[in-house]
């Protein structure tokens, strides 16, 4: 009597544990299954947005870094003649914006050379650049750095004194320490330089100094110009290439964080001129 009381939990318990192991396995088979649909999916509908889009979809992106002269350069390409630039930031490659929003930006610049600037770009994650090339896989981007010592600082002025209306003086220093490395892990170039490089060949990739932009307006954007694609035989008058543009708070930077900057950086900035040499002249 007990052996076949035993023995029919034994059969029970063992149809109950065949039923989970077929449950799981069809339910692994399903996901799997799921995940597949949905990258066929998703190439499909980047197929049907590159036909239906082709014309409101941009030639080039300048992808960052804040604080670098973006708005310098777009506001210098957005002048030409055969450009034409939206208005302010889109982020819809960073973001879950429909892309009928985002192509409607372009519309009126069919026949030209099209464009965008969100800087935060630079720091997106790899499958968000990844999809921005399987969208547009010709774009050109354009890509500025800065002294990491001094847009660190112009970072940190947008933040506390433009955006919280704090005064530099009142914000304990571990705060801003705290802001610095958080920063500086976010915008290490060396980084970003890899990521976008990693996913876009050299030839769609323009990386500029600011600092050496600084120094020779008119030559720099006509590098832009060629990049993209359009004349650099322009009238130099209607450009407003030696203006500073977008200037956030003057608050000169203390002696304490501009040390402590430069010694945060130091290793960064030296790694960085074996890729860009002109990095040596420019940053000391």
């Amino acid at each position: 009597m007990v052996y076949c009381i035993v023995s029919r939990l034994y059969i029970l318990q063992s149809a109950r544990h065949k039923n989970i192991y077929m449950s799981s396995s069809e339910n692994r088979w399903k996901q799997i299954w799921r995940s597949k649909r949905r990258r066929v999916q998703r190439k499909l509908e980047l197929v049907i947005w590159r036909r239906v889009y082709w014309d409101r979809l941009p030639h080039f992106i300048i992808i960052g870094a804040p604080k670098c002269g973006t708005t310098y350069l777009k506001q210098n390409i957005k002048r030409h003649p055969d450009t034409f630039v939206v208005d302010g930031e889109p982020h819809f490659y960073n973001s879950n914006h429909p892309i009928h929003t985002y192509v409607k930006l372009f519309k009126a610049g069919r026949g030209l050379v099209r464009g965008e600037k969100t800087p935060e770009y630079c720091i997106m994650h790899p499958e968000r650049i990844r999809f921005l090339r399987s969208l547009i896989p010709d774009v050109k981007l354009l890509f500025i750095m800065r002294n990491p010592v001094e847009r660190a600082w112009s970072m940190a002025r947008e933040r506390f004194i433009k955006h919280l209306g704090m005064d530099i003086g009142t914000i304990p220093e571990e705060e801003m320490i705290a802001f610095f490395e958080a920063d500086r892990e976010a915008y290490r170039y060396e980084t970003l330089l890899d990521r976008w490089l990693t996913v876009f060949p050299e030839e769609q990739f323009k990386a500029y100094i600011l600092e050496d932009i600084v120094e020779r307006y008119q030559e720099a954007l006509c590098e832009a110009f060629e990049f993209i694609g359009v004349t650099t035989q322009v009238n130099w008058d209607l450009f407003p290439y030696s203006e500073r543009i977008n200037i956030g708070p003057r608050v000169t930077i203390p002696e304490k964080y501009r040390s402590y900057l430069k010694e945060l950086h130091k290793d960064d900035i030296q790694s960085l001129r074996t890729i860009i040499p002109e990095v040596a002249d420019k940053w000391d």
